[in-house]
């Protein structure tokens, strides 16, 4: 598995015949969203300064996860309500197992080319008023072999780099609606609001203020951060026998309040995403794995396997089992 940024340098090959991979686009900041707290961000985009973008899985991990994978993506080809809860929940559980490998295949030695350090030091040092001396000072180069570099990698200038680099950053930053839009100006490295409001309509077509207005639209796929915090909650808790009353004293938010911002952010209430998460994960195990219906409830917290029938049905209409031959069925005619 492989989480690549946006100033990761890569190319693929296959000695031994082609490769199937499946190309998996999310914001940085639904990334940050699910790994990290919001108050968080310049601290855990330091971090993957240090790791190696590549995990090893081990044979299950990667039945698993191309099983999901393949499901999940076929699934979203089609019309379905759902697609939005899936893309949320396929990312979640990539991240989830990109998280779990990663302490032990990061002890494996890794060889950065020089090119690819220059990119990194300009995307981890977004923030500082870097200019192309300063890189070049930095590697031991001339301006000019910066600017070459730069030039072979990205096909641009090392101005519309750091441009480029700082917009990405901003962009992920506008959904945290307690930062202002000269606070998200001063985190990503602008040395000043016209240039930031420059740059940013020349890439995006509207300035800052109306980027984030157009937001608000997007809500029912992404939420609002305190909608998020329930939710990302919920992914990590869900095989426990939670209660409404369980998350307000965990997250020290009232129970009505809870309530309006799932209402708000997802139409759902709490218990119509618990239970549909659990469904997912349900419908994931179902046909990745040999469990049985009752086997797949209790291990993803449902107290009887009725209710899980039950919720299963509010999402995919069939019951799991019907689901499970409809899938096998057509996963044979594929074939």
């Amino acid at each position: 598995m492989i989480l690549l940024l946006s100033y990761h340098v890569y190319s693929f090959s296959a000695p031994n015949g082609p490769i199937k991979f499946y190309r998996i686009r999310f914001s940085l900041g639904l990334l940050l969203l699910i790994s990290t707290n919001r108050k968080m961000y310049y601290q855990e985009l330091k971090s993957h300064e240090k790791l190696n973008p590549i995990v090893n899985l081990t044979q299950n991990q990667f039945k698993y996860v191309t099983t999901v994978t393949d499901s999940i993506y076929k699934e979203l080809q089609s019309e379905t309500e759902q697609k939005s809860y899936l893309s949320i929940s396929l990312t979640s559980f990539l991240n989830y197992i990109y998280q779990k490998q990663r302490t032990n295949t990061n002890k494996l030695p890794t060889e950065k080319t020089l090119k690819w350090k220059v990119l990194q030091y300009m995307n981890d040092h977004h923030s500082m008023p870097l200019g192309i001396d300063m890189v070049a000072k930095q590697f031991d180069l001339s301006s000019g072999e910066v600017q070459q570099i730069l030039q072979e990698l990205t096909g641009t200038t090392f101005k519309n780099n750091m441009n480029r680099i700082r917009l990405r950053n901003a962009v992920a930053l506008m959904q945290f609606d307690e930062l202002s839009i000269v606070e998200i100006r001063k985190i990503c490295g602008f040395s000043s609001d016209g240039l930031f409001y420059d740059v940013f309509k020349k890439e995006y077509g509207v300035l800052p203020k109306e980027y984030r207005q157009s937001l608000e639209e997007y809500t029912d796929n992404t939420g609002r951060t305190d909608a998020w915090e329930i939710y990302i909650y919920l992914q990590k808790n869900y095989r426990m026998p939670l209660t409404l009353t369980d998350i307000s004293n965990k997250l020290h938010i009232n129970k009505k309040q809870i309530e309006r911002l799932l209402r708000e952010s997802f139409s759902l209430s709490f218990k119509e995403m618990l239970n549909g998460y659990r469904v997912v994960i349900g419908r994931n195990l179902l046909v990745s794995t040999d469990k049985n219906v009752q086997e797949v409830a209790s291990t993803v917290g449902f107290s009887q396997s009725s209710s899980f029938i039950q919720a299963f049905q509010k999402v995919y209409q069939d019951t799991p089992k019907q689901y499970v031959e409809a899938f096998k069925r057509k996963k044979q005619s594929n074939k």
